[in-house]
């Protein structure tokens, strides 16, 4: 007999409930797994509205903070150099937050995806210790 013919026997002498229980499972697997896609690309579109808000949000905040200054600093000569205040005003952003995003922020957005990837990413085993035979 042929593997078609066997593996059509081995179909008809199984019971249905289990087939149909298999067959749940796997779909509900994929569901699960297609619903964790959809819900992380939603999330990463999500933070980049906000990202691309905080950034406008600042650009307008950091050119109040300059217009204002140049109101006050005629005489020191901040309202000709309103570049160079752009500049210092983030450098000294950077100084200050630049550490706590990189202590704090960072390890847990490395936790999330080093979880994520055993998660989803299938695992290449080595078979080195499978005899040849069985390869």
């Amino acid at each position: 007999p042929s593997g078609k013919s066997q593996d059509f026997t081995a179909l008809i002498l199984e019971d249905p409930k289990e087939r149909a229980e298999e067959n749940s499972e796997e779909s509900q697997a994929n569901a699960a797994e297609e619903l964790g896609t959809v819900l992380r690309i939603v999330t990463l579109a999500f933070g980049l509205l906000v990202a691309l808000s905080w950034d406008r949000a600042f650009d307008v905040a950091m050119e109040t903070v300059i217009e204002g200054c140049s109101d006050f600093g005629e005489g020191a000569g901040i309202g000709k150099h309103v570049v160079i205040s752009k500049v210092v005003v983030s450098a000294l952003l950077v100084v200050f937050v630049f550490p706590a995003w990189y202590h704090h922020i960072v390890p847990k957005a490395l936790e999330a995806d080093e979880a994520w990837e055993e998660e989803h990413v299938p695992h290449h085993h080595d078979h080195s210790d499978v005899p040849a035979e069985n390869k």
